[in-house]
């Protein structure tokens, strides 16, 4: 008897939900296209254009676009504030300090590294390599 007002009360959700929105918009870098409010096109129909429309030009040029020091300040961010990419971004900026010729940063975040994550050889290797 429960599962049934369960899956009654489901399928009434299911119903009377509306239609989704999917669409997200690239706000940078500028577009290689024009797009509407929605970001369309997006791509191919039936997410976004048409078949025989796949979009207008625009004169943007698109493309990576380096910068050492804002690189450097989002692995920092990513680092301090991040969850998943945390420790990612802590051994970029060990390879980073490497790179700059300070060695004693980079032994300090691989030690970290090795102390928090002790399963994982690869921080204790790269930092036997350094001293």
């Amino acid at each position: 008897m429960k599962f049934r007002h369960v899956g009654a009360a489901a399928l009434f959700l299911v119903l009377a939900s509306g239609a989704a929105n999917a669409h997200f918009r690239l706000l940078a870098p500028a577009s290689w296209i024009e797009e509407n409010q929605l970001g369309d096109p997006q791509k191919a129909a039936p997410c976004g254009g048409t078949n025989a429309d796949f979009g207008t030009l625009t004169d943007s040029q698109t493309g990576a676009e380096t910068d050492r020091e804002e690189g450097i300040r989002l692995l920092r961010l990513t680092a301090a504030k991040g969850h998943y990419l945390a420790p990612f971004a802590r051994m970029m900026l060990a390879v980073a300090a490497l790179r700059d010729k300070r060695a004693q940063e980079a032994k300090d975040i691989l030690a970290a590294l090795s102390k928090e994550f002790p399963q994982n050889t690869l921080y204790q290797h790269e930092l036997a390599r350094i001293r």
